[in-house]
């Protein structure tokens, strides 16, 4: 008697206070293992059921049967009261609650998310239960959940601490969310910023943790209300998906945080669980192969990245210690989550928020290693900027001294040169002008001897007038053709003694040396012949123009004097004009005798 009483006391919860009561700690339970009970079969068997004195309930390895659960509720006050009784896990599929009084069914409630018409901002199945005062009401609930192993708690409360359990849930839910959707975009930034796939990778690695976490699935809850309740179910059954999602993502983050490819048998040893997991991808169902059945496989998965991290530190990569910090809070969460599902530990509910917690422990370690990584880099990066600055500097410093060792050296030989030049323009200069006295002392005094000597000695003074401007002016390509022009007559005028012969010059352009000696001997010729010829009473004008095109030089010598006599015969001078014109400058000459005469010279430019 005193053992029933016992049972019959545990199994009711006396409701007198607003104080939380955990339901199944008060409950009777039973697995439908033929799945062919009713409510109405099971009033007539209270001996299947079986005291329960747990808080939560876990169907693992059962989750193909419904479980029954019967409590009894116990109203001591005179007034009625009100409770919900809500179920903390959000994607239980089918709950059922009956309430019985006297083993007759008075009410029939539905719960789960395929009986939810739409959602109303509340994440966690519920029912409204109303006692009246001073009785005694029993209730029968049949929770079914086929996708995938869970455990589950059902609690009574107000309503009031029931929507503040929620809000509370809601919150802890939207900074876990937060706290990973903003460390993805972050990565997701950097990722194209830098375009180094560890930060893809890692970005990756976050989605596969909130598709594990199904937030993708309460985050459409809260943007598009639900209508059907068949999107539920296409979430369940893409759970395996967003499972091989994240375990995919991991090996993926592993390989290019630990650079694996540095260890080949055990990067290819990735590439094949890589290669499983998309196998698996495609040929899986949510009838094949579910959840439950390869839980253990990515445990074995999770062990093994947490030893390849162990292998990286003994190889001595630098990233291997955060790795295995990081990596083994997320395997201990996993491992918690796997072990919950397996009821061997379930740890929820001695630690609600541990799974969350580690993971953000985590995010956050493996931010600051990527973040740390990015300062080593921007560090790396300036030194390298200094070197090369330093580099530059050196170079420069080198080169500078080089160029100007080189540029001395060659200042050196141009000075050389230089001087080598003059020397030699002045002693053909002198040599010249040797020539020509030589000459005087040994004709003596013979007139007409002096006049052809006088003669040889303009011509001579014509071309050594060219190495004269040449030895006194910087330039050794070009002479000016007005100052050589004018030399040259001056030279002329001394020997004739004759100042009232006008000269107008009109020389626009220079020559080089080889045009200024043949120009130079012309005009000397022709400026000598309308010296002596063209003027009788010695008085007269004569023009010299020099001019050019784009491909030809122009000497135009024009007097006013007589002009040239029809009989006159073409002499040493009118010869040596032609010869030099037509020859030596590859030009034509032409002679007008019209009005005085104009003797025009033109030749290609060399």
């Amino acid at each position: 008697l005193f053992v029933l009483f016992i049972h019959y006391a545990n199994a009711k919860a006396i409701i007198n206070d607003d104080k939380k009561v955990i339901v199944f700690e008060k409950s009777e339970i039973y697995y439908d293992k033929s799945n062919q009970e009713n409510i109405d079969t099971l009033i007539q068997k209270p001996e299947l059921f079986q005291a329960y004195h747990k808080e939560y309930i876990n169907n693992w390895l059962q989750n193909q049967y419904p479980v029954w659960i019967k409590f009894t509720l116990v109203n001591p006050t005179l007034n009625t009261l009100d409770r919900t009784l809500s179920f903390d896990e959000y994607f239980i599929e089918h709950i059922e609650l009956y309430t019985t009084k006297d083993n007759i069914v008075l009410d029939k409630k539905l719960a789960g998310y395929k009986h939810r018409e739409k959602f109303n901002g509340i994440i966690q199945p519920h029912f409204e239960l109303e006692l009246p005062p001073n009785t005694e009401t029993t209730y029968y609930i049949k929770v079914f959940i086929p996708s995938y192993s869970t455990s589950f708690k059902a609690t009574l409360s107000t309503y009031e601490s029931f929507i503040n359990e929620d809000i509370k849930y809601h919150l802890m839910l939207a900074l876990f969310i937060c706290i990973l959707v903003t460390v993805c975009i972050y990565n997701f930034i950097l990722f194209f910023l830098t375009k180094d796939s560890i930060y893809f990778y890692y970005a990756l690695y976050i989605l596969g943790i909130l598709a594990a976490k199904r937030v993708h699935f309460l985050i459409t809850l809260y943007i598009f209300p639900l209508e059907d309740p068949s999107v539920v179910q296409q979430e369940i059954d893409l759970i395996i998906y967003g499972t091989n999602f994240t375990a995919l993502s991991m090996i993926l983050f592993t390989q290019h945080f630990l650079h694996t490819k540095s260890y080949p048998k055990l990067h290819t040893s990735l590439n094949f669980f890589i290669g499983l997991i998309l196998v698996h991808s495609v040929v899986t169902s949510p009838t094949f192969l579910t959840y439950n059945e390869i839980a253990v496989f990515y445990l074995f998965l999770m062990l093994y990245l947490f030893f390849i991290g162990f292998y990286a530190l003994y190889k001595k990569n630098k990233n291997a210690l955060y790795f295995i910090f990081g990596w083994g809070l997320s395997v201990f969460a996993w491992i918690s989550i796997t072990l919950n599902s397996m009821n061997i530990w379930n740890f929820r509910y001695d630690f609600y928020y541990l799974t969350e917690l580690l993971i953000v422990i985590e995010v956050f370690l493996f931010s600051y290693v990527i973040a740390k990584n990015i300062k080593e880099l921007n560090n790396d990066k300036m030194q390298l900027s200094q070197k090369l600055v330093e580099q530059k500097e050196n170079e420069n410093i080198r080169l500078e001294k080089e160029v100007n060792e080189k540029t001395a050296h060659l200042n050196e030989e141009l000075k050389t040169n230089t001087i080598l030049l003059q020397e030699l323009n002045h002693r053909v200069k002198n040599n010249m002008q040797f020539i020509t006295s030589l000459y005087a002392l040994k004709l003596g005094d013979n007139v007409d001897v002096q006049d052809k000597l006088q003669d040889v000695e303009r011509k001579v003074l014509a071309m050594s007038q060219v190495h004269q401007m040449l030895y006194t002016q910087k330039n050794l390509n070009y002479i000016q053709a007005d100052d050589y022009f004018e030399t040259i007559i001056k030279n002329i005028q001394e020997s004739f003694n004759q100042e009232n012969i006008k000269f107008i010059y009109d020389n626009q352009i220079n020559l080089n040396i080889e045009e200024a000696i043949y120009c130079g001997l012309i005009l000397n010729e022709l400026v000598t012949n309308a010296m002596k010829y063209a003027f009788a009473q010695n008085k007269g004008e004569i023009r010299i123009a020099l001019s050019e095109d784009k491909d030809c030089k122009y000497l135009k010598v024009q007097d006013n004097g007589m002009g040239i006599q029809k009989d006159s015969k073409s002499g040493f001078g009118q010869m040596l004009i032609e010869t030099l014109a037509t020859k030596q400058l590859g030009g034509k000459i032409s002679i007008d005798s019209t009005n005085g005469t104009t003797t025009e010279i033109s030749f290609q430019k060399i």
